[in-house]
Parts: C-alpha cells; structure tokens; sequence
C-alpha cells in the first residue's frame, strides 16, 4: 500500500492508531514537524487534540504529510490501514461458513460409505458382503465382525423348528459371546441370498448350510430361503455415517 496517498488514509485507522502509539508530549513533537502550534488546536486531552490535528489537516489535504511524519516516528505500525473491526465482523461469519461448508462435504463424503467396515459398488452388494461376513464371523468366533455389521441395540430372534420356541436377543455382542463360548462351526453358509433396497433401509432374506460341535455334540443344518419356515430374515439400516447396519436378524 502507498502510504503517501490520500484516498489509502482512514482517519479511523489513523486516530486509533496515533491515540496507542503516541503520549502528550510526542504528539506535541508531530505537530512541531507540521509547524502547528498544538496548542491552538482545541480540546484538553490527548484525544481531542488528534481529532482536531486530524480535521485541520484534512481541510488543507495535508494528511499524507501527517502520514510522512508518522511513519517517520513509528515505521514498524501502519497508518492507513482499513480498521480491524471491519474485517472481524466478516471474518468470524466467513470461518463459520467454511467450517459448515466442511462439515457438509464431509458428511456428502461419509455416505458414500467409503469410510465404513464393509463398502461396495452399491449398496445391495454392501449388504451381501455383510450378510456373508456373519458366517465369516461364527466360523471364527470373531466378535470384531459382529461388532462392525450389527446395530448395538440390533434384535436377534431365533424360532426352534418342529417347536415353534422362540427366543430372543436385544444385545448381538451378548449373543454372539455366549454363542461362541459353547458352540464351534466347522462351516457355516448362508445360501441364495436376494433382497430389496429402499433408501436407507433394507429387508433381505437367505437360507443357510453349516455344521458344528456344541458340548462335544455334532451338528447340522440346512434351511432354505424359500421356505418360510426356514428363511433368515434381515432387517438392515444405514446409520448417520453412511454405514448399513443389521438392526434385525431373524433365523430357524
């Protein structure tokens, strides 16, 4: 910036900034430098008399000498510079807008799914890889698949065939623990897998195949996805990171 051009001069920059830099005494040296008596400005105090040096040089355009004699006295401070105030009042609205632009861009971002345990081309693809990875899960006794593919709260019911005894679960971290502290899966499938998706939520069904050991007892089944009987039935919901999650799991 020319600090010697007139229209770059803000007298409100200019009074504050000579108000900090300057006492009584020096101010009385900047006017000797003009050859202004200051005593024949009007006023008493140091404020009164900048505001009337300031308008008595304004009306001979003398301000750019004011500004030479200044940068003179005080080269390190700018004198002409538009006030802060102006600028903080439109700075703090600017950053928060930024930070909501972020926000949104990154929220736009997460429900893509990119960021989730299990993300595919689409979203119905996402759902069989998790759907297969519950088998992956009880074939190891793996509590972190479970943990990454079911809601906390998800709803797990199981419906003994022949009986009809139903039981059910409202924590699959529970289920699942106890599950694998008596039960072993030497395979575990889950067959024709097939669903429809609407929006954030899912309604899936699947058959399944898998043999086990449970207190040293073998065992196996077989159910099918078109027998109502036997159908695995899953409930599925995309969370506010853009994550599908089980929330229901309904098997034979």
């Amino acid at each position: 910036m020319n600090r010697d051009n007139p229209t770059a001069i803000n007298k409100g920059t200019l009074r504050k900034v000579m108000a900090q830099a300057f006492n009584q005494e020096e101010l009385k040296y900047v006017c000797d430098e003009l050859a202004i008596n200051i005593e024949d400005l009007a006023g008493a105090g140091k404020q009164e008399k900048i505001f009337e040096l300031i308008q008595y040089l304004e009306r001979r355009n003398r301000l750019p000498d004011l500004v030479r004699v200044l940068n003179e006295q005080r080269p390190d401070l700018d004198f002409t510079a538009r006030p802060f105030p102006f600028r903080k009042r439109y700075m703090g609205g600017i950053v928060v807008l930024l930070g909501l632009l972020l926000l949104a861009a990154a929220w736009l971002i997460a429900q893509t799914g990119i960021f989730c345990p299990y993300h595919a081309a689409t979203d119905y693809e996402t759902i069989v890889l998790m759907i297969k990875a519950e088998s992956q899960a009880v074939k190891e006794g793996n509590l972190a698949i479970i943990e990454e593919i079911f809601a906390a709260d998800a709803y797990i019911k199981q419906t003994e065939k022949g009986s009809g005894q139903v039981t059910e679960w409202f924590d699959p971290l529970a289920h699942y623990s106890a599950l694998f502290e008596n039960t072993m899966f030497l395979t575990a499938t889950h067959t024709d897998i097939s669903g429809t998706v609407n929006g954030r939520y899912a309604r899936f069904t699947s058959g399944g195949q898998g043999s086990y050991t449970k207190n040293g007892a073998y065992g196996e089944y077989d159910n099918k996805a078109g027998n109502p009987d036997e159908a695995e039935l899953w409930t599925l919901q995309k969370n506010l990171c853009g994550c599908w999650q089980i929330t229901e799991f309904e098997f034979h």
